[in-house]
């Protein structure tokens, strides 16, 4: 979660044009929410409700970059967390002299629902730390992002710099993304983002326009492809020029047995042929975590690939972190057994009586790590008591698969493994 970004304008094409990551989710983000459950990389936006026992969470990464024949450290990054699980603080330091100092970190606030309201992010300067900027964020009464507005610290005074507008279909999913620029004292349109979504709402197009003299233009756009299990396996990014879409990238994904992502080669459209640009490489621990980054860069004179940066992370189990004190008073959600499994395990939860005699809604859900549902094991009202529900995997890949059980109060999700 690197920070260095301030100009607003920088943050939205960076993040969505070269890097060609349009693909939005739905609003309650099962996703981004396993994404959190499964510690892949997360950012200010998500959207975390969930109770959570035995998780890991990264709480260090440390970037290295290539120098001639060797690794030499870089950057450090540092997580923290408050009681709910919820990523409070990011603090950055370089290895520009050694040990490591102090280079920026952000902070991050959450409201009663651990929706994050405010990210702040600082740098270090003369031994303290600067307001850099701001991003404020607002929901709908759902959860939905609504708003996200960035603010620049500047002579002393917080200024408005640049607004997103989130707009989402009945089904929850972003359908439009508005991004605007404070200029002499006025919000001005500059981008909108339009999606469109396949029947299992895998994003299949991200169109961007421009507000160029008092009209939208067509500027780029995102085309996704998906293999037969629904995994992306490329992204194309074309600009509109003269009327043509034009090729500009084109990222490639590449999968272990467990559908994890282990190489993601992006390709420059140069001269009527596709050049190699950039690639990444992933290995994953035992529990699913990703453990080494490594980035290499093309060059195109000698043909080869050559060594860029590599980041590793360590972790940690966070253990019976609740949303509040009254979630392990009403439920409990029990670890699969046997876990590994092949390919049926047992799951076990328990709807405690506290007097109450009324039935309450309970689901019981299984997710991959892409985020979509593979099954639904519950979906009714039942009394208080102790329930187990077999789960047969014969259909399904091997791989790390969450499980979580929802009620009106209380959501709680938990790992398992199926080992074929």
């Amino acid at each position: 979660m690197k920070i260095f970004i301030k100009s607003f304008i920088v943050i939205i094409f960076l993040y969505l044009i070269i890097c060609g990551v349009f693909a939005q989710e739905k609003g309650d983000n099962i996703k981004q929410k396993l994404f959190e459950l499964t510690n892949k990389d997360f950012n200010a936006s998500l959207v975390k409700e969930y109770s959570m026992d035995d998780v890991y969470k990264v709480i260090e990464s440390i970037t290295d970059i290539w120098d001639i024949n060797d690794w030499a450290p870089s950057f450090q990054y540092l997580y923290d967390y408050d009681q709910n699980g919820n990523n409070i603080a990011v603090i950055v330091k370089n290895c520009v002299l050694n040990p490591w100092q102090n280079d920026r970190r952000e902070l991050y606030s959450y409201d009663q629902n651990n929706l994050v309201t405010l990210m702040n992010a600082q740098n270090w300067s003369n031994n303290q730390w600067i307001d850099d900027y701001k991003m404020i964020y607002d929901y709908n009464q759902q959860g939905y992002n609504l708003i996200v507005t960035t603010q620049n610290w500047i002579n002393g005074n917080w200024i408005n710099a640049g607004k997103l507008f989130y707009t989402y279909n009945p089904e929850g999913y972003t359908i439009e993304l508005l991004t605007q620029q404070w200029q002499n004292n006025a919000w001005v349109d500059m981008t909108k983002i339009f999606y469109t979504y396949d029947p299992n709402w895998n994003t299949l197009e991200a169109l961007i326009q421009m507000y160029v003299n008092n009209a939208w233009t067509d500027f780029s756009r995102t085309i996704y492809t998906y293999n037969p299990n629904g995994y992306k396996i490329t992204d194309l990014t074309q600009m509109k020029l003269f009327n043509n879409w034009t090729d500009q990238l084109r990222s490639t994904y590449s999968y272990d047995q467990n559908w994890m992502v282990t190489q993601c080669l992006i390709e420059n459209w140069t001269n009527n042929t596709w050049i190699p640009s950039i690639k990444y490489f992933y290995t994953y621990d035992v529990n699913g975590n990703k453990a080494t980054q490594i980035q290499q860069v093309y060059q195109v004179l000698s043909q080869s690939w050559i060594n860029s940066s590599r980041t590793t992370y360590t972790y940690q189990l966070i253990t019976d972190v609740t949303e509040n004190s009254q979630i392990s008073t009403e439920y409990i959600l029990y670890n699969n057994y046997p876990n590994p499994f092949n390919p049926k395990t047992i799951i076990g939860y328990e709807i405690l009586n506290l007097g109450e005699r009324s039935e309450k809604k309970v689901q019981l859900r299984v997710y991959d790590m892409m985020g979509r549902e593979v099954a639904e094991l519950v979906n009714q009202k039942q009394s208080p008591g102790y329930y187990r529900v077999e789960f047969n995997a014969e259909n399904l890949t091997s791989g790390v698969y969450v499980y979580i059980l929802k009620t009106e109060k209380f959501v709680e999700a938990k790992k398992m493994i199926i080992m074929k």
